[in-house]
């Protein structure tokens, strides 16, 4: 993707470990959408539900079988009621805010992509105090700064 390129992104969420994915793609249609997830479910294995908004490739027929087709409740947040899926929200602030600073230091937007999840996926989050790392996967990532505290 060019530089300066806006790029379309999907996210994913785990609630409780706070971990977070995310996939740019040239558009948002039904057969750009599934591969993402599908790709999680191979390394992490089905959930048993998922909270989208009401986008038309979310709406659609085949993503809909797609998700029957795998046993899974398909849960949709309200019309204009972005709260219903906030913490996906909060982080599209911090993605938009971060990707404007990585970018003006000349970075790619997959770079900068790379960057935000490492930085987010590392640090502690004030609800759990602990770093979705440490939830998703039981260990603690090593940081750049943490490897200078290093005896």
């Amino acid at each position: 993707m060019a530089k300066g390129t806006v790029a379309r992104t999907s996210v994913v969420h785990n609630l409780y470990s706070k971990w977070l994915e995310i996939r740019s793609t040239a558009q948002l249609r039904v057969l750009d959408v599934i591969p993402f997830p599908e790709d999680l479910f191979v390394r992490c294995g089905l959930p048993v539900s998922i909270t989208t908004d009401n986008g038309p490739q979310f709406r659609s027929h085949e993503f809909k079988q797609w998700l029957k087709s795998r046993g899974i409740r398909h849960v949709t947040t309200p019309l204009y009621h972005a709260q219903g899926n906030a913490g996906v929200e909060r982080f599209n602030k911090v993605i938009k805010q971060d990707l404007k600073a990585q970018l003006a230091g000349e970075k790619s937007v997959v770079d900068a992509l790379r960057c935000i999840l490492f930085h987010y996926r590392t640090t502690a989050h004030l609800v759990t105090g602990k770093s979705p790392a440490e939830l998703m996967m039981g260990v603690t990532l090593l940081q750049p700064l943490s490897q200078l505290l290093q005896p």
